[in-house]
């Protein structure tokens, strides 16, 4: 009962995480291994931004995630680490948080190689560091890169409208102090639990 009511408390904590991140929360990330403040969203280069009466009409939002197995084994991992006590709830959900990025970094990067090599279809705008890109194009080229596993998902380009609007809204976290941060992730966990 004990790992049960641990791997929950770490989920809930790790998925508070990622929406603090998503949120652009900067200073709940690790800092990196030489000690310096890893990159804010902003100085990663997130993305480009579109006016929203710009989008085309066969606009879509192709989505990259990570695999729902490959997050289990990571997962499963920290969740080893908590309990033998090499980590605490904090640095566990710093670490879940830091890997998921690492990854979808990665088959960001993966997609936006193969989109600029390719004729069919293009990007129009990108967030890379959210997994989303609003692409137009062939739609056979499109679903070609969805059924090879190159993109997780393809919806509307209202979804990558409204993804865009609801960065813009965030706050800066710049301008939070810590324990706003840290009451707003409490009260997203309470929320979760």
């Amino acid at each position: 009962m004990k790992r049960i009511q641990n791997r929950r408390r770490f989920l809930q904590l790790a998925t508070a995480g990622a929406a603090a991140s998503v949120a652009g929360c900067s200073d709940l990330q690790p800092s990196t291994d030489d000690g310096s403040e890893p990159e804010t969203p902003q100085e990663q280069g997130d993305g480009d931004e579109i006016d929203p009466d710009d989008v085309s009409d066969t606009a879509l939002t192709a989505l990259v995630q990570p695999d729902p197995d490959e997050l289990a084994e990571i997962e499963a991992e920290i969740v080893e680490q908590v309990e033998a006590g090499e980590l605490d709830q904090m640095q566990a959900q710093q670490e879940m948080q830091r890997r998921q990025m690492e990854i979808i970094d990665d088959l960001a990067d993966s997609f936006q190689s193969t989109a600029a090599d390719a004729d069919a279809y293009h990007v129009e705008a990108s967030m890379p560091d959210q997994g989303a890109f609003l692409v137009d194009g062939d739609a056979e080229a499109l679903v070609a890169q969805l059924n090879d596993g190159a993109v997780s998902a393809l919806l509307p380009s209202q979804e990558y409208v409204e993804a865009q609007e609801a960065m813009a809204a965030q706050p800066d976290p710049d301008e939070m102090d810590e324990e706003a941060l840290e009451e707003e992730l409490q009260e997203q966990v309470e929320e979760q639990g």
